[in-house]
């Protein structure tokens, strides 16, 4: 690449490059953080990086104590990431397989979310490390997301982007899901949403075909993730987009031989693709799900309590272990520059404030 450097509106510095195929990147770097909470922290390394912003690992200064904080850049965020919803949603819930929320502020130029840190890397990290997992090892991780989404729903929540990406493992092996930018608040009593919006790989039929859905979504999302866990592979993929669509639509379940009975009754009973049909679709919900005869052996209360012991506990020599983060990340120098493409749309400016999202603002 080749670039040059410029003062632009106050921002400390644009980077404009060239890329080979001759496109035009363009960086914008941030200032350190500072102001009332920004201060308050040292940013020790990347460990994650989307198209929005960065998640950094990072030491509370007066407590030591790590977290993960989440920086998005204004300037980049589009219509189909609600921060308000997300804020909320953070704030709102409290369950042992969601993240927390520790704190919240803003910049002039980005929103930064503290959150726990869970050092134990997602699945995707894991599955691509391991290939598949066992199905006694896929259950377990099944039945802790199933009860975070029927908490979730039962707040009127539909997640909405469920994917091994998103499901992180603590220091003991639990799970902890994360980002709530797609989250849909206020779905209940058989209300429906049509936002067109998810991972393209895990999306349901009917967010594809542009109907109303509800909470459906997230138990295909559940049988998409489950079927990658025990397959080691998605049971829908093209890298051709129109070509993916097409077969998560219309290409019927096929199974490996040594999918087990229980599993494949499962998974074909979550990835049907008339919603209407699907496990969990019906006013039971999370329960209906819970009382397949694959976790006929789970004693939901003792998962939701912890007492079951993870099948894998990560390896960790001490706190800033990170190991299970991909070492692109953890190379990369750690900054506050977000890239972007000219010509975007995007829905905030620099300068844009979002009442409430920083602690105690008025």
């Amino acid at each position: 690449m080749m670039g040059l450097s410029m003062k632009v509106d106050g921002e400390k510095q644009l980077k404009r490059f060239y890329s080979l195929d001759g496109k035009l990147i363009t960086y914008y770097e941030e200032e350190p953080l500072h102001g009332r909470y920004g201060d308050n922290f040292e940013i020790i390394q990347t460990i994650g990086k989307g198209a929005f912003g960065k998640v950094m690992l990072c030491k509370e200064k007066f407590t030591n104590n790590l977290y993960a904080m989440k920086v998005l850049r204004k300037a980049l965020l589009t219509d189909e990431i609600d921060i308000e919803t997300e804020i909320h949603i953070l704030r709102l819930t409290q369950h042992p397989f969601l993240i927390s929320l520790k704190r919240s502020f803003q910049t002039r130029q980005l929103l930064c979310f503290v959150m726990e840190f869970a050092n134990g890397g997602d699945l995707f990290f894991h599955l691509v490390r391991e290939g598949q997992f066992s199905e006694d090892r896929s259950r377990f991780y099944a039945a802790e997301v199933i009860l975070a989404l029927s908490y979730l729903h039962s707040l009127g929540i539909i997640y909405r982007d469920l994917k091994t990406e998103n499901i992180m493992l603590d220091i003991d092996g639990h799970v902890k899901i994360v980002d709530f930018g797609l989250s849909k608040q206020t779905i209940g009593n058989g209300q429906r949403t049509s936002t067109f919006c998810g991972t393209p790989e895990y999306m349901a039929p009917e967010i594809l075909n542009h109907e109303r859905y509800g909470y459906s979504v997230d138990w295909w999302g559940v049988g998409m993730v489950l079927y990658e866990m025990i397959c080691g592979t998605l049971p829908f993929y093209n890298s051709n987009y129109d070509i993916l669509i097409t077969l998560i639509r219309f290409k019927p379940l096929d199974f490996p031989e040594n999918v087990s009975e229980n599993a494949n009754l499962l998974l074909t009973e979550l990835l049907i693709k008339e919603p209407s049909k699907r496990l969990g679709s019906g006013p039971g919900d999370g329960t209906d799900v819970k009382n397949h005869i694959f976790f006929d052996d789970i004693n939901w209360d003792d998962v939701e309590s912890k007492k079951v012991p993870p099948p894998f506990k990560p390896e960790l020599i001490g706190p800033l272990d990170t190991r299970y983060f991909d070492s692109e990340f953890i190379r990369e120098k750690t900054s506050f520059s977000f890239p972007t493409s000219n010509g975007g749309s995007y829905k905030y400016s620099l300068d844009s404030s979002f009442i409430n999202f920083s602690e105690n603002e008025p």
